[in-house]
């Protein structure tokens, strides 16, 4: 079995890694997700990791499950990840980001990914001109976002 290793398709998807989730907030779109722990640790591999094989077995040396299944459960998340738009697969010969994912506990079962969506703050994040600003931060406007007079 062969995973999807995965890239952002823009720099306007930003993620926080906490504890026990990750958030991921696609500023486009004004929708953010929220992923367990499982989940946030298998896409900062797929986001990393040097080949397909060293995701799998990165991702499948945590869990007692066998790897067919954790692999099927990854190749899932990775699949709703770029229906989604968070996501976009990245070639083998293409770098990851460079980090280093830290699993927490192994040794435990499998289970299937969960990512949730929320549209609760759409608008607001939509209207929101935090990121039309450049990497000076606010109130430094891109040009491309400015309105004509």
């Amino acid at each position: 079995m062969s995973l999807t290793l995965l890239k952002f398709p823009h720099d306007e998807i930003i993620f926080e890694d906490y504890a026990d989730e990750m958030v991921l907030l696609n500023l486009p779109a004004g929708v953010y997700y929220t992923l367990d722990r499982t989940g946030a640790d298998c896409l900062l591999t797929l986001l990393s990791a040097s080949s397909p094989a060293a995701a799998l077995e990165d991702i499948g040396r945590r869990f007692t499950t066998p790897i067919a299944e954790v692999g099927a459960g990854v190749e899932a998340l990775a699949g709703r990840l770029i229906r989604e738009g968070l996501a976009i697969p990245r070639g083998d010969a293409e770098p990851g980001m460079e980090m280093t994912p830290g699993f927490g506990v192994s040794g435990i079962a499998f289970a299937p990914p969960r990512l949730e969506q929320y549209r609760d703050i759409e608008d607001i994040l939509k209207f929101d001109p935090v990121h039309e600003v450049t990497e000076s931060g606010w109130p430094s406007i891109r040009e491309d976002t400015k309105e004509e007079d």
